[in-house]
């Protein structure tokens, strides 16, 4: 695939837009003639900021020369509003389908709001549960400095941890 050699980036250097802030909008225009979706262009400037901010640090601005960010207070598009909702049918067909894994997920997800995404996909059951499956005990987590947390379990997360090979309870 080749590049589009009319993309304001190509050859981009990171002082390119401090010395010329009119880039910023010729990037702009460039995206709106694409059709570029409000998400997609929240994921570029979002990452172009990052990398002038990492720039910008006293570590890296004497190699960089950055001395500003030219993404501070460059608004973000907004994106449209999603148009589907999962109605609760759905959802109990699509648990119904899933496996005992994807089930138990969910459940300790709604259950044990607690608990990231992250955590729960990767809980491991001799390092996080506690042997009568009453709670779960997160050591590494994203405040790493804070102490382990602890998220108590209800009954039907319980039965279902306890029963594992049996279909897990239902409401």
């Amino acid at each position: 695939m080749r590049e589009d050699e009319s993309a304001p980036f190509h050859d981009l250097r990171l002082r390119d837009p401090m010395v010329d802030p009119a880039w910023v909008t010729r990037f702009e225009t460039w995206m709106q003639e694409r059709g570029v979706s409000a998400w997609t262009k929240r994921q570029y400037i979002a990452t172009l900021s990052q990398m002038f901010a990492l720039a910008r640090r006293p570590d890296h601005q004497k190699q960089t020369g950055v001395t500003m960010n030219p993404w501070d207070g460059v608004p973000r598009p907004k994106g449209r509003r999603r148009s589907f909702v999962l109605t609760r049918e759905d959802a109990r067909a699509i648990l119904a389908a899933a496996s005992y894994h994807i089930r138990l997920a969910v459940a300790i997800g709604a259950l044990a709001p607690k608990l990231r995404r992250t955590n729960i996909l990767r809980l491991e059951w001799a390092k996080h549960l506690d042997p009568a499956f009453r709670y779960i005990t997160i050591v590494e987590h994203k405040t790493a400095e804070g102490p382990p947390f602890f998220s108590s379990l209800g009954e039907r997360v319980r039965g279902g941890l306890k029963h594992p090979l049996r279909e897990f309870p239902r409401a």
